[in-house]
């Protein structure tokens, strides 16, 4: 008599059992279904890579708007300049990228890039050369003399990387820019070139930048 009564509930179990069995394997065998990836310990994530465009204004030592500023995203050609009241914008910078302030009369700055806020960046005097901080410096620097010159060293002929508006140029194309068309022009040398250009900067960087 158990046995009797025990069956049909076994049935009815069995009735309850294999569609949430069929709906589990369904779940597993469609192609649309992805498992959680797992992130490791040092790994980047390509949504932690997201870039956007970083603005700001860049004043010298003693407070004032300073134009004429070069500002590299450290290791790329992506380049921009201040205006003459220190005010700039960059576009496309890394999440995780290091921005460079460079300015003839003054130290190179690093900073890391915010895109929450303007920036506010302050330069810093030469350690050498701190009475001889460009009095102008709020207004675009023009080129030393009527004309662009680049002097190399003709036996080893060594030659800074030349960036014309954040493309890379030749010595040639230099010579033909017009001095009334630049806005700005910066040098860069020793191991900041190194470090933010690499090793082919190892002749120095030259920065210029038109109206």
């Amino acid at each position: 008599m158990k046995n009797k009564i025990d069956s049909p509930l076994r049935k009815v179990r069995m009735l309850l059992v294999l569609p949430f069995i069929t709906m589990v394997f369904c779940a597993f065998a469609n192609l649309g279904y992805n498992s959680p990836k797992l992130t490791f310990p040092g790994e980047i994530q390509s949504s932690q890579l997201v870039s956007g465009d970083v603005k700001g204004k860049v004043v010298n030592p003693k407070g004032e708007p300073l134009g004429g500023t070069s500002i590299v995203i450290k290791g790329t050609t992506n380049m921009a300049i201040t205006d003459k009241e220190g005010n700039f914008i960059l576009k496309s910078v890394p999440k995780d990228g290091e921005l460079v302030f460079i300015n003839s009369d003054l130290q190179t700055v690093f900073v890391k890039p915010d895109m929450r806020k303007a920036m506010a960046v302050k330069m810093i005097p030469n350690a050498d050369r701190k009475d001889k901080i460009n009095p102008l410096s709020s207004q675009p620097i023009p080129p030393p003399i009527a004309g662009v010159q680049v002097k190399s060293d003709d036996s080893s002929k060594k030659t800074p990387l030349i960036f014309l508006d954040g493309t890379l140029i030749d010595k040639a194309k230099m010579d033909s820019i017009n001095s009334n068309d630049i806005a700005s022009m910066n040098v860069l040398k020793g191991k900041s070139a190194l470090e933010i250009f690499g090793d082919k900067a190892i002749d120095g960087v030259v920065l210029i930048f038109t109206r």
